[in-house]
């Protein structure tokens, strides 16, 4: 499950398991986040979602060594009303470990309902040069 439904979500009760970003997934999150969020050495210019909630239950955290990196820490998405963020979803990659693809979720949370007033959600391609990650494309997925 995307950043973008974690954020409307409650939080359960119950324990959760969670599961850690890969140095991998941190360099496609940065990669991602500099090309379509101006992630910086100051952070990028949107808060952003650190945890996601996953299809089988288990947390997301996309807790990664962010200066290493040469980015700024973010600003946590608390998906609060009146708020907004963005979130990139656990990356898929291909069989060979050379290309990835990823979800990058935009979202503006209503005032007053905590109903969402705009969602977005691009597919982003990358592929793995001399070790790197590299951006090559992101689509439009859905946009409301």
């Amino acid at each position: 499950m995307s950043f973008l439904f974690a954020l409307l979500m409650q939080a359960s009760a119950q324990e959760t398991r969670i599961v850690h970003a890969s140095h991998e997934d941190c360099e496609i999150i940065v990669e991602i986040g500099k090309a379509k969020a101006a992630w910086g050495p100051k952070g990028p210019n949107e808060p952003f979602a650190i945890d996601g909630v996953q299809s089988d239950g288990s947390i997301y955290r996309e807790d990664c060594p962010w200066k290493e990196l040469g980015v700024g820490a973010p600003t946590a998405a608390t998906g609060e009303p009146g708020t907004s963020g963005f979130g990139v979803d656990k990356p898929s990659y291909s069989p060979d470990g050379n290309t990835a693809t990823a979800a990058l979720d935009f979202v503006v949370i209503g005032q007053k309902n905590g109903e969402r007033l705009f969602a977005s959600v691009l597919t982003c391609m990358l592929d793995k040069f001399d070790g790197h990650w590299k951006l090559r494309d992101c689509r439009q997925k859905l946009i409301t």
